[in-house]
């Protein structure tokens, strides 16, 4: 499904810190949400999702999901993904860390394609340092 190679996309891009990729998977309206405690931070706009992102691709780690359980429901031109996906951090060393995580996402179908639209993810608390 179009979605799912949008989300591995995505991933990838953030791997490779390449932010001009990244922002070419999402809608122009792209929200993007931490819904892990204690912040809950949103970020919501051009201008705050391109902070973060940069922020996500200028560290020395590298990042990404390894797919545990993911669905995708369809609906017309509305599509959402629902993902079991512990979240990996690449160290400069080799090294890898995994935490557990959720991911939740909206995909909308326009003239470019699928886009990413809503982007929601969560740690269960006891995994928030």
């Amino acid at each position: 499904m179009a979605t799912l190679e949008i989300a591995r996309a995505y991933l990838d891009a953030v791997a490779a810190r390449d932010y001009d990729r990244i922002r070419s998977l999402m809608a122009d309206d792209f929200r993007l949400r931490d819904l892990s405690p204690p912040g809950f931070t949103q970020f919501i706009g051009r201008d705050a999702v391109r902070a973060c992102l940069a922020a996500l691709t200028s560290r020395p780690t590298a990042h990404d999901w390894r797919w545990v359980d993911r669905q995708i429901s369809v609906v017309g031109n509305v599509a959402w993904l629902i993902a079991d996906a512990p979240w990996q951090t690449v160290h400069p060393d080799g090294g890898v860390t995994e935490r557990p995580y959720r991911v939740t996402g909206v995909f909308v179908h326009g003239e470019g394609g699928w886009r990413w639209s809503q982007y929601h993810g969560s740690e269960p608390l006891g995994s928030v340092g």
